[in-house]
């Protein structure tokens, strides 16, 4: 029976993908490129999501309270319960069109044959260092010079192993305040499902914006995105994003094989950042990609030491406490605790990212964004990289052939 039931879910997704879903990113993506920035006006209320939940949920229940010490509620009447019921209705029908529809549809790893697949990480850091060491002259392009490029890749990726046209928007806004999303919820660019609109906190990292244009041909997952961004990137014929889509592969396969040690899991972020760096270094990694790796791992080691928002009036109270309270007593407090009170509003942003994650049958961030894609990316490679590759060193050969060749001094 329950698979009975998870078959017609998938169908029905599938049917909502293949012809609801492309007319309503059509549409909505049409007005969000006329009257852009609608995500933007937003920013506040999806960085302080949770707090805003529980102001309204208190408010709430102090009214339902107050109603009852007052004689009791009354009872709704037919008509209310009809409208109520029909807003929830049209509600959950946009909800399932826009994005939640998507994740139960047929992913692209199942129709592009691609599992997850267990590799040898020095073997697969061998063959990235390969390629990106190949490609360490091409020259660099601005972030917006990048943004179409990126485009172009992921709808010809998705239209060629997933067959459904998506037209999304065309362009990525910056956020009015980046610092502050990014601080609390480490999101270099997020895509809303809603207005069709991709939205980055930072330039440093262009090889991101495939990721997100990869959220608006209806792929909800993280792992999937992650996995789409990078391929598509590789399966481009500009040798600029094959060159981004190698350096995020082997930023997320180094930082996947590394996280199984325990010890490296404890350590902070600038410790893990110099042993990732001293790895690569060791492996014969060209300066130019060392660098562009460096480059973003210390801004966001930047980030992640700054105090903001009321958290900064949690930290200050917190060292204020620690003064005053005996030290037997701070010593019992769990570490992950006394940081949370110090810093709750990250805590609060992983809670979010976690349950997210939980409500629609994906593991953790981390596992998400580094080790599924990286073993989704590792049977890509045997079934689709090694044999483009191969193509392109058998049109090299074709076009030098030495039997062609003229010998004069023989």
């Amino acid at each position: 029976m329950k698979e009975e039931i998870r078959k017609g879910v998938t169908k029905l997704a599938d049917l909502n993908y293949e012809y609801v879903y492309p007319h309503f990113a059509r549409t909505v993506s049409a007005i969000t490129d006329t009257v852009p920035g609608a995500s933007n006006l937003l920013s506040p209320i999806m960085v302080y999501f949770e707090e805003i939940i529980a102001i309204n949920t208190i408010n709430s229940l102090y009214t339902i309270g107050e109603q009852f010490m007052n004689g009791g509620t009354q009872l709704a009447s037919p008509e209310d319960i009809l409208s109520v019921s029909a807003k929830m209705g049209l509600s959950a029908a946009f909800l399932f069109t826009s994005v939640l529809g998507n994740f139960f549809r047929t992913g692209i790893d199942k129709k592009m044959g691609v599992q997850p697949a267990r590799f040898n990480a020095g073997a697969e850091i061998d063959f990235l260092v390969d390629q990106l060491n190949k490609r360490r002259m091409i020259k660099a392009l601005s972030f917006q010079d990048t943004t179409p490029l990126a485009k172009q890749a992921v709808d010809d990726f998705t239209l060629k192993h997933e067959g459904v046209k998506i037209d999304s928007t065309n362009r990525v806004q910056r956020s009015f305040i980046p610092r502050l999303m990014l601080w609390r919820t480490h999101a270099i660019g997020f895509f809303n499902p809603f207005f069709q609109e991709v939205v980055f906190t930072t330039d440093k990292y262009p090889e991101a914006i495939a990721h997100e244009f990869a959220h608006s041909k209806g792929i909800p997952q993280e792992r999937l995105a992650q996995f789409v961004g990078i391929a598509s990137q590789i399966e481009s014929k500009h040798q600029y994003l094959q060159y981004l889509g190698y350096l995020s592969w082997l930023n997320l396969v180094t930082h996947a094989a590394l996280a199984q040690d325990p010890e490296f899991s404890k350590k902070e972020r600038p410790e893990k950042t110099k042993l990732v760096n001293e790895l690569l270094t060791r492996d014969g990694l060209n300066e130019r990609s060392l660098e562009d790796l460096r480059s973003r791992w210390e801004f966001a080691d930047g980030i992640d030491q700054e105090i903001m928002s009321y958290s900064y009036l949690t930290n200050l109270l917190a060292d204020k406490l620690s003064n005053v309270l005996p030290s037997n007593f701070l010593e019992k407090i769990p570490t992950n605790v006394a940081e949370f009170c110090r810093v709750p509003e990250r805590g609060i942003a992983k809670f979010r990212s976690d349950m997210m994650m939980l409500l629609t049958g994906q593991k953790n961030a981390q596992v998400a964004y580094s080790l599924e894609p990286a073993l989704l990316l590792h049977d890509y490679k045997e079934k689709y990289v090694d044999q483009m590759i191969q193509n392109i060193k058998s049109a090299r050969l074709a076009r030098y052939n030495p039997r062609n060749k003229v010998i004069d001094n023989f």
